[in-house]
């Protein structure tokens, strides 16, 4: 998975604007993802939708395929039909006109399909089998694209308001205020996510904090790369650290 590039310090509208962009992007993939996986389950025979809150679901011209239900949030799961009421002659997912159902009065067994409740579990499982080997892929890039746009939204929106949240602090000394900044860096996995998110806050220090009045030295940050827990030190480059 490609790791977006770390936040720019920017004046505040322009990182806003680009912030808000950023999103957007992330958003359109994401959307882009959805719609090819609903394609796929639709070319597997699931052709009718219905929308609940955070999840669609669809539902198979077949009455006792199980419904496969896509979470918002990129992942897919099963369940069996239960026995569902239709117009006499009409397939489960053509539910033809409110007239049609004027005939379930004189023939109401004709108007019941009994799902797959009666459906053994090894043939629901061949189905389920056969929707999850088409759509792995589609499913996959759903979920690539939910993990992007997630973290583009940390990198460029939750950490550089839990950074200045944290410089702005002025019942605290600066001195505090630079341990818990360091601190909250130190706090960031060694893993690409967690990379991404320490480049950030190293843009942020080094555009903010050591521009300031009471940045970083060389001897403090050499103190505090001594209790790290990451394992590289905060290195915060010839820009902005000077021994005081």
């Amino acid at each position: 998975m490609l790791t977006p590039p770390p936040a720019p310090v920017v004046p505040p509208l322009q990182a806003r604007v680009a912030g808000e962009e950023l999103e957007v992007q992330g958003s359109q993939e994401v959307l882009r993802k959805r719609a090819e996986l609903y394609e796929s389950l639709v070319r597997e025979g699931y052709t009718r939708r219905l929308r609940k809150t955070d999840r669609t679901v669809f539902l198979s011209e077949d009455p006792w395929k199980p419904r496969v239900i896509v979470h918002d949030d990129g992942w897919i799961y099963f369940r069996r039909e239960p026995p569902r009421i239709h117009a006499p002659g009409r397939s489960f997912t053509d539910q033809g006109s409110p007239a049609a159902y004027l005939l379930c009065i004189l023939a109401p067994t004709s108007c019941v399909s009994i799902g797959g409740w009666l459906v053994s579990p090894r043939k629901l499982g061949a189905v389920k089998a056969d929707v999850v080997d088409t759509t792995r892929e589609k499913v996959r890039g759903m979920n690539d694209a939910v993990a992007r746009r997630e973290l583009g939204y940390r990198l460029n929106t939750d950490i550089p308001r839990d950074l200045d949240a944290i410089w702005q602090r002025i019942e605290l000394s600066p001195e505090d205020r630079r341990v818990l900044l360091f601190e909250y860096w130190d706090s960031r996995t060694d893993t690409p996510e967690g990379t991404a998110a320490k480049e950030a806050i190293e843009s942020f220090l080094r555009g903010v904090v050591q521009q300031s009045g009471t940045p970083f030295t060389v001897e403090e940050l050499t103190l505090l790369n001594t209790k790290r827990y990451s394992r590289r030190p905060l290195d915060l480059g010839p820009r902005g650290v000077e021994a005081r």
